[in-house]
């Protein structure tokens, strides 16, 4: 099978596993798309290495362990994969901080709670933005 005939492949950064669990199963069942999830950027992009793939968009929450954010850890992936690599960025956090963040970051937020149909969406949108650019 051509590399290009596979589905998109997503890299999500949750640190709660749980809720990582379920990206990943709402992503592979009702996306169709692979992942690879972690929790924390290292981790992601230690196991894209192991794979030697590259991810189609990044997928991460903001408020990750160890003080790290997830503008931070898009950022790290892009250093590695390059700067057009699209990112979203899921939050609960509204404040005024956090929106600076993800627009200097050029990444759009999902809030909390996060519905299934419009993270899929949003998936779908930002995929297509980065195959025109």
């Amino acid at each position: 099978m051509r590399l290009s005939a596979l589905p998109p492949l997503i890299a999500v950064i949750e640190d709660e596993e749980m809720i990582r669990l379920g990206y990943q199963m709402l992503l592979e069942d009702m996306g169709g798309y692979r992942v690879v999830s972690a929790p924390s950027a290292r981790e992601v992009l230690d196991c894209l290495e192991r794979l030697n793939q590259r991810p189609q968009i990044v997928l991460s929450d903001y408020s990750l362990a160890n003080g790290c954010t997830g503008t931070q850890a898009i950022t790290a992936l892009r250093d590695a994969f390059g700067a057009d690599l699209p990112g979203i960025l899921v939050t609960g956090n509204r404040d005024a901080q956090t929106q600076r963040e993800a627009a200097a970051c050029g990444v759009p937020i999902l809030y909390k709670p996060a519905n299934g149909q419009r993270l899929l969406a949003l998936l779908r949108d930002q995929l297509c933005l980065a195959r025109v650019s």
